[in-house]
């Protein structure tokens, strides 16, 4: 997003609902995998009973810190990772990491988003795709100019989209 011109993008939505995470920080040592699994747990349930179970959850956004939080913490006396063991329960989920999100929440803190990757309920809003022009020779070497604009993310049923700050 562009907050100047009032463009939201996928993080600083208004539309979209927050809950509250009853961790805290994945990455400190007092947190177990139980707890982090528990944290992603909640966050898919707020989704499936706010929508009485018309929208299933297909998407999960993390942090790189979230990531490998996650997918480093064992569950007790086991090799399973809280990461592995959520990917098991939920395979409909696909899980995935963008860096956007390590201060995108409030007060510049971690945020995960968890919706329904689709069409009906998310899409960008790109006037112009990306584009590349004719490249052009300086020196030995190839310069090739592109562009894209974008004009922020549309979400078109927000509560099939919900983040939790803070992990």
């Amino acid at each position: 997003g562009h907050s100047p011109l009032g463009i939201t993008g996928f993080y600083n939505n208004a539309n979209v609902s927050a809950v509250t995470a009853d961790t805290g920080s994945w990455d400190v040592s007092g947190t177990d995998a139980d707890e982090i699994v528990a944290d992603l747990n909640k966050v898919v349930r707020a989704i499936i009973t706010d929508t009485k179970g018309r929208v299933k959850p297909n998407a999960i956004i993390l942090t790189p810190t979230q990531y490998a939080a996650a997918d480093t913490k064992r569950l007790p006396n086991t090799e399973i990772s809280a990461l592995d063991f959520f990917k098991k329960k939920n395979p409909q989920i696909m899980v995935s990491e963008w860096a956007r999100g390590e201060t995108a929440g409030a007060s510049s803190v971690r945020r995960l988003m968890v919706g329904r990757m689709d069409r009906r309920t998310l899409e960008a809003l790109m006037p112009v795709r990306y584009e590349t022009f004719p490249p052009e020779i300086q020196g030995l070497t190839y310069r090739v100019e592109a562009h894209v604009r974008m004009g922020g993310v549309i979400f078109r049923y927000p509560a099939a989209w919900r983040y939790m700050d803070g992990c």
